[in-house]
């Protein structure tokens, strides 16, 4: 069973996968992540973007978002525009979750 294969038995079985990581830029090093559930009939992704040295504000990040799509297929494209992820990297979340796909 392929990578992308497991990861969609997980989001259709109603998981949360994601992954979140520190990467340094050029201006700094920022807390990225990225989470997909399926939830109500739609694929939720969603992604947040921080620098590492304003995260004590919590009202503070450069990015931040749901996007909703309706097939699968179209994850792996968004991911990979969004992040330096691949969706067949993305695992389901052990504790807390990355989002809450009730609010959005």
């Amino acid at each position: 069973m392929g990578d992308l294969t497991r990861v969609r038995e997980w989001i259709e079985g109603g998981k949360q996968v994601g992954k979140s990581i520190f990467s340094g830029e050029e201006d700094g090093k920022y807390l990225l992540s990225i989470g997909v559930q399926k939830w109500e009939g739609e694929y939720k992704l969603y992604f947040f973007k921080a620098d590492e040295s304003r995260m004590a504000d919590l009202d503070y990040y450069d990015a931040e978002g749901v996007i909703r799509v309706t097939h699968f297929e179209a994850l792996s494209n968004l991911i990979s525009i969004l992040s330096p992820f691949k969706l067949s990297e993305l695992t389901p979340l052990k504790g807390q979750k990355i989002f809450n796909p009730a609010f959005d």
